[in-house]
């Protein structure tokens, strides 16, 4: 029960579906839609005491207080009403443009093993003791975190890992937390739009705000805006593979020997990291030096907060991904990975890491999302026709947006490339994923990039069933009879 000036409230809540008697609804201003606009619902579904930002015409009867930020108001009710359960967790934060997922999926693996419990927030969903549950955001509404951290507690979590965007930055979802580490993976421009940031400056200085508020920073010293993110950081910790007289100081982790392929046969990457405590041996389940960069920031964080070394070699050797660099077993004799990769520098090292697997030909099934991030199109359309050897083009969450005319974007960066190889074009992606494995042959690398660990499509502003893996090997069995 939480006293919101002379009421006492149940709940608290800023989704006029979600309204009840006895719950404050919370008016926020969105991108898309103004919670002021759905106070008359909230009152037709039992709702009486409401916090906006503008005068609301509803009955009598209705509570209406007026705040200069009703988002911020309804962050500071979540934290009372939930009692302030952020406090009794060790929350480590983890931003970056790619990679977030990975490291933090890491680390809440290795701190389990550790049988130091660990709750998990991003965008792969919120996992508590093994359940699942989805997420609207990479990293919800200020509201939802304290409902969330609440429930870790109630499960007897010690650690919270979440990944932290730049929206939730922008937009004060995570205001008044203290994170005990926080790491940097890398940054390159992304999210810039009407809709998202105005520019790359306010996209990396959304990024770096996480560093003013945690304890331990642990920071990619070879990414070239490491001196930024540590402007503002108390204690610093570097990691890196490249810049070794910068990395020499005391508290730096160093990838040694790092191998973009592992010894073994096995799908992975595998390094020695050495570090001031000693040195131990890193194996992961997923190829390439981006996988070495994502592997080397867990256990550096890991270390930091006191995970010993066992726990941090088996998390990393045993831990797979959902969504990223997934190989989908099939009876045929081409190699099917899945992964999230969705913009130009994922795409890139993706394709790299799988370009130096044997293969016969390296094929790419690829996409854009609709109605934003157009800056995406060109770019991922060039690199795909500089590294792979065929092209299919298609959807990605299309939304509103036509597919064919997204294609069209992509195309265009397919024109200005160096290479131009073969391509096709489906306006619908599962038309697309039959004929990617129907076209491979053995010896074929088949990387369907996009969806990753996503069950559905956006259509029209709705979300459609659609998984990857199911059309994957429901068309592999057809065609072994």
């Amino acid at each position: 029960m939480l006293l919101y000036g002379k009421s006492e409230v149940s709940a608290i809540c800023y989704d006029s579906r979600k309204a009840a008697p006895g719950a404050a609804f919370f008016c926020l201003v969105g991108v898309e839609a103004d919670g002021h606009d759905y106070a008359c619902k909230a009152y037709e579904n039992g709702c009486r005491v409401f916090v906006a930002e503008k005068p609301l015409e509803l009955p009598d009867d209705a509570e209406v207080y007026i705040v200069e930020d009703s988002r911020k108001a309804l962050g500071d009710a979540a934290a009372e009403f939930y009692r302030h359960a952020d406090k009794k967790l060790r929350l480590i934060g983890v931003t970056g443009t790619k990679g977030k997922t990975s490291v933090a999926t890491f680390i809440a693996e290795a701190l389990n093993r550790s049988r130091q419990k660990c709750g998990f927030i991003g965008t792969t969903g919120t996992i508590i003791d093994g359940v699942v549950l989805q997420n609207a955001n990479t990293t919800p509404e200020r509201a939802e975190l304290h409902r969330i951290f609440a429930e870790m507690v109630s499960h007897g979590c010690v650690f919270c890992v979440m990944e932290v965007s730049s929206q939730a930055e922008k937009t004060g979802r995570v205001d008044g937390l203290y994170f005990e580490a926080a790491a940097f993976t890398n940054l390159s421009p992304d999210h810039i739009s009407p809709h998202e940031h105005a520019s790359f400056e306010e996209y990396r200085a959304c990024k770096a705000k996480l560093f003013s508020r945690c304890g331990v920073a642990v920071i990619n010293a070879d990414d070239e805006n490491a001196s930024f993110m540590a402007e503002n950081a108390g204690d610093v910790v570097l990691y890196g593979v490249k810049n070794k007289s910068t990395l020499s100081k005391e508290g730096s982790f160093i990838a040694e020997n790092p191998k973009k392929e592992r010894a073994d046969g096995h799908l992975g990457a595998e390094f020695d990291c050495v570090y001031p405590g000693g040195s131990f041996h890193i194996k992961t389940s997923i190829p390439g030096r981006f996988s070495v960069y994502n592997a080397l920031c867990a256990a550096a964080v890991c270390r930091t907060v006191g995970v010993a070394e066992e726990y941090v070699i088996s998390a990393l050797d045993g831990c797979q991904v959902p969504g990223r660099f997934e190989e989908v077993k099939t009876p045929l004799n081409a190699r099917f990975i899945i992964d999230y990769a969705h913009n130009e520098v994922s795409l890139e090292s993706a394709l790299r890491a799988l370009k130096e697997l044997r293969h016969e030909r390296l094929i790419v099934l690829f996409g854009c999302i609709g109605g934003r991030a157009q800056m995406r199109r060109e770019p991922m359309g060039r690199i795909a026709a500089e590294l792979a050897d065929f092209l299919i083009l298609t959807s990605d969450n299309p939304d509103r947006e036509p597919p064919m005319q997204i294609i069209a974007g992509i195309e265009r960066g397919i024109v200005k490339a160096d290479r131009h190889p073969p391509y096709v074009r489906f306006a619908d992606r599962a038309d697309a994923v039959r004929y990617a494995v129907k076209m491979s042959r053995e010896g074929d690398i088949i990387l369907f990039a996009g969806k990753g660990h996503e069950d559905y499509q956006i259509i029209d502003g709705k979300h459609v069933h659609f998984s990857e893996r199911e059309i994957i090997e429901e068309e592999a069995l057809k065609l072994r009879g």
